[in-house]
């Protein structure tokens, strides 16, 4: 699986209006650090932040409406 955004130096991810993340989003992102959900509603699918292994934030001001399978696996921080 590749990552869909291929942002080698992307260390914070703040979504705001943002319904749907797609599968393996941001796999692999190895220097993401801190992801902030201020919107509504989301759905995560398959792998979204699997594999980023420095991931150690996660701030969810709304719900998760539902996660896929495996959308924090390697996520050895949380």
């Amino acid at each position: 699986m590749e990552t869909r955004f291929d942002i080698p130096n992307l260390e914070t991810i703040e979504f705001g209006e943002v319904e749907e993340i797609e599968e393996g989003a941001f796999y692999g992102c190895k220097r993401l650090t801190n992801v902030i959900f201020s919107g509504s509603d989301i759905t995560m699918k398959d792998d979204v932040f699997k594999g980023c292994s420095k991931l150690e934030s996660i701030n969810i001001s709304k719900n998760i409406a539902s996660l896929g399978e495996g959308v924090f696996y390697g996520c050895e921080l949380l």
